[in-house]
This record gives structure tokens, C-alpha cells and sequence, in this order.
């Protein structure tokens, strides 16, 4: 499982073992333990909203009750071009190719100052440091497993009686900007070509995102997303997903089949696998080795 918003996360030595203790090391980055509370706080004492959010800029909230971002500024893309998007790198996005405008997405501090770093020098890629949704905001995302380096972070919560029940026990919520998705393909799509690649792995939210950019991929037409893959669940015999969301991959390949898209599910474990689309003018799917490194 490619897991979205993966982190390798230490807790700091200051942390002791009373839940609401919170060391200066976390406050920099604005986590805190999930047993904390913020119900004093006076939200005209919150900072005020950080504008458009930037490539190559790790940008957080204080707090939740913070005022979202006024947007997405793509001002340096190129135009005319192909364009690749992977919401949900972890430190491994997909493969960049010559030629065409990359977009990386990913709201963990540890994946955004990496990547950041990593392609500074890089003009054709652009590093967002934000989640994204079906809507526009704040929230909190919860970093699950973190004693033992991270194992999956989302912006829902695990479930019950599903394999991921027992990270609820050890998770530390992290203030993030979230992003809805139409906007931002909308605007990426403005001024270029296509989307040649869009890759989701977002830890529940995949299905949400499909059907918020349903006006971009329910065009007639030559489509402007030619090849989608993208994470999705499988429910357990008590009919529940690993989190707290709907992200079924019986719902994600009909829907993409109903839009005209050629699709397919492979099945990764007994509670999660991907769906693979594309849709003319593309004509088959595209190798793993596309989406992977």
C-alpha cells in the first residue's frame, strides 16, 4: 500500500508520558498530542490567512480555527504542455518526465521540506505543502503510528474492527491548509494542454477528490485527465473501511466507467488496492513503472 501522508516521526524527548504535555519541538511544528484541546482559544487572537499558497513553500496554520488559504498561485507554470499530478507523494513521488510540468502534493512537514529541498533547482517541477479535499480550509491531520516511524496519516479517522484500529492509540494531529481539488485542476488545466498523469494516494480521501473534479472529467470530448490511478478500499465482512470515509473501489471504477473512462481494480490486500483509468485520446493503460519509482 502506498500510503498518503507517510512520516517518519519521532516524538521529542521533552514529551512526557502525561497525554496533554507538548514539547517546544512539536509546538514549532504545530503538532500536538490528539488529547489536547484548544476551546480557549479567542479566534480574533488567530493569525491572519497566508494568502495564495506557493510552490516550494511549507506553509501551516497555527491552529485549526485559523482562516484557510485564499488559494493555489500556479503564476510560474508553463504553458501549453503536458501536465503530471501526484496528490499524496509520501518521499517517493512518481517518476518526473522531460518535458512535461509536475505538480507534487503532500501536507506532512517532514515530505514538504524533503521534496521541497529536493527539487528547489528544478523549474519543471512545482512542491504544493497543503492536503487536499472536496473542500477549502483548515483541519487537523492525524499522523498515526508515529512511535514507530509512521505508518499512514489522513485527514479521517481509522476504524474499528479494521486492521488500522490500533493506530487510533498512538496519533498526533497536525493543523494543515486543505485545498479543494476542482479548483486547482481547473487552474492547471487553464493554460495547458492536459493532465497526462494523475495519481491519487490519499489515505481515504481519493474517491471525494474524483467526484469534486466531475466538471473537468465528465467533459465530451477528448479528455483533459488521460490516465488516473488511484487508492481506494475495500470494505471488511462488517462492511467497514480501513478509515472513517467512503473510498470504495466498487464505487471508484464504476464512477470512472460511467464517465467514459476504461477502468480497473487491483487488488493490493483484503482491505485496499488501486483503480487504474484512462480515456481517449489515451489507448491503454500506462506501466507500473509510470506511477512508481
Amino acid at each position: 500500500m502506498h500510503c498518503w501522508w507517510i512520516l517518519c516521526f519521532f516524538m521529542a524527548s521533552a514529551v512526557s508520558g502525561d497525554p496533554l504535555c507538548t514539547s517546544p519541538a512539536m509546538l514549532q511544528r504545530g503538532l500536538r498530542p490528539a488529547t489536547s484541546r484548544d476551546d480557549d482559544l479567542e479566534a480574533s487572537h488567530l493569525p491572519e490567512s497566508p494568502g495564495p499558497l506557493r510552490c516550494g513553500q511549507a506553509q501551516f496554520p497555527e491552529h485549526v480555527q485559523q482562516e484557510g488559504a485564499s488559494g493555489v498561485e500556479l503564476s510560474d507554470a508553463p504553458s501549453n504542455v503536458l501536465v503530471d499530478v501526484n496528490i499524496g507523494t509520501n518521499l517517493s513521488p512518481m517518476p518526473v518526465y522531460g518535458g512535461h510540468y509536475t505538480i507534487l502534493v503532500d501536507p506532512l512537514p517532514t515530505v514538504c521540506n524533503s521534496l521541497i529541498a529536493k527539487f528547489a533547482s528544478d523549474p519543471g517541477v512545482c512542491f504544493l505543502c497543503f492536503a487536499v479535499a472536496n473542500y477549502s480550509g483548515t483541519a487537523e491531520l492525524k499522523i498515526y503510528n508515529g512511535k514507530k516511524k509512521g505508518v499512514s496519516a489522513s485527514l479521517s479517522s481509522v476504524s474499528k474492527g479494521t486492521s488500522h484500529e490500533g493506530f487510533a492509540s498512538n496519533v498526533v494531529l497536525q493543523p494543515v491548509f486543505v485545498m479543494r481539488a476542482l479548483p486547482i485542476i481547473s487552474e492547471v488545466l487553464s493554460k495547458n494542454v492536459a493532465i497526462e498523469r494523475l495519481k491519487l494516494d490519499m489515505q481515504g480521501h481519493d474517491l471525494s477528490v474524483l467526484r469534486d473534479i466531475y466538471p473537468i472529467l465528465a467533459e465530451e470530448g477528448l479528455a483533459k485527465v488521460h490516465h488516473i490511478k488511484a487508492e481506494c478500499f475495500y470494505p471488511n465482512s462488517a462492511g467497514k473501511q480501513i478509515y472513517e470515509v467512503d473510498n470504495s473501489c466498487q464505487s471508484a471504477v464504476q464512477y470512472l466507467q460511467s464517465l467514459g473512462y476504461t477502468a480497473k481494480l487491483e487488488r493490493s490486500t483484503d482491505e485496499w488496492g488501486d483503480v487504474y483509468a484512462y480515456k481517449a485520446p489515451a489507448t491503454d493503460y500506462l506501466p507500473e513503472r509510470a506511477w512508481s519509482r
